[in-house]
């Protein structure tokens, strides 16, 4: 009675988990879903990230750091210019020109929002493979947001062969950095039994714990 209880608590806790997922923005199986994951966008809740709502003084001595040379500034330069959260319109061309030079310079958060720009087309022409390009220079430099993206397109075979071997470890690889979507996709297909996975409802529930964890950490310090 207790482990059926348990078993109960947990399914409903997925369920919530799912949908949570879905409200804060994370890529779904849904093809609409995840091409709104995509798309140019504010990042995902998990992310440890700056406010972009800035005053103009500080938009301006944003901007003049960029133009100094700061890969850093560049990035969330072309952020804010991403998603019009700064004291100006959102301004695609302008935003890929700041990113692409802070990706080149060695920012891979620059390089990500690169690849969400390219593959969304919003003010941009739309070029899968450059953003796929710049999609695998961030997993390279060990992102886990750009880990987590690469492993939902090839586990979906969305813009290129499926792939679940690679899927799972760069799952595993984002999960490590308690990334709360990849956490939760590892534990679906525990649950499921996905990506070669034998089915595991157990540790698919224990890795469903520890996503609603990190999703409650990452809303704490937001």
């Amino acid at each position: 009675m207790t482990i059926r209880f348990g078993i109960e608590t947990w399914v409903l806790a997925a369920a919530l988990l799912t949908a949570a997922f879905a409200w804060e923005g994370l890529p779904a199986r849904n093809p609409a879903r995840r091409a709104a994951a995509a798309a140019p966008a504010t990042p995902p809740a998990h992310e440890h990230r700056h406010d972009l709502t800035l005053s103009r003084a500080a938009f301006d001595a944003l901007e003049r750091r960029a133009q100094a040379g700061e890969p850093d500034a560049q990035s969330m330069l072309g952020r804010v210019l991403m998603t019009g959260e700064g004291p100006v319109a959102a301004d695609a061309p302008r935003a890929m020109r700041w990113l692409q030079r802070a990706a080149e310079a060695g920012d891979a958060r620059a390089a990500l929002d690169l690849a969400r720009l390219l593959r969304g087309g919003r003010g941009v022409p739309t070029d899968d493979a450059r953003a796929r390009e710049w999609l695998n220079v961030a997993v390279q430099r060990q992102l886990p947001d750009a880990q987590f993206l690469l492993a939902s397109q090839l586990r979906d075979g969305d813009g290129a062969a499926r792939d679940d071997r690679r899927a799972l470890a760069l799952y595993r690889a984002a999960a490590e950095a308690e990334h709360a979507g990849a956490l939760q996709a590892l534990g679906m297909a525990y649950v499921h039994g996905e990506l070669g996975l034998a089915r595991d409802p157990v540790e698919g529930y224990r890795l469903l714990a520890e996503a609603a964890h990190a999703l409650r950490h990452a809303s704490a310090h937001r």
